[in-house]
């Protein structure tokens, strides 16, 4: 897992999404999916602060609200929507 410093812009994004009432895991994972496209629980659990286990919470989250869309390979992989 990769630690956010906390004077980084991607800190200051993730506080503001936050105050939009996501949780900070969906927030983290937003950002990543964002700028990096399509990738699988892995690939945002090793460029974020989110636990693997914790990827799929927070991808159900941003799905409910429709900023990411989840395919049905195998692994499963998730992209931020505009």
């Amino acid at each position: 897992m990769k630690s956010v410093p906390p004077d980084s812009p991607e800190t200051a994004a993730i506080d503001a999404l936050e105050t939009f009432g996501l949780s900070t895991y969906a927030s983290e994972t937003y950002l990543m999916l964002a700028k990096n496209g399509t990738s699988t629980a892995r690939e945002v659990s090793e460029n974020t602060t989110v636990p693997r286990t914790r990827v799929y919470d927070a991808v159900d989250e941003l799905a409910d609200l429709g900023v990411v869309e989840t395919t049905p390979d195998s692994p499963k992989q998730f992209t931020a929507l505009d």
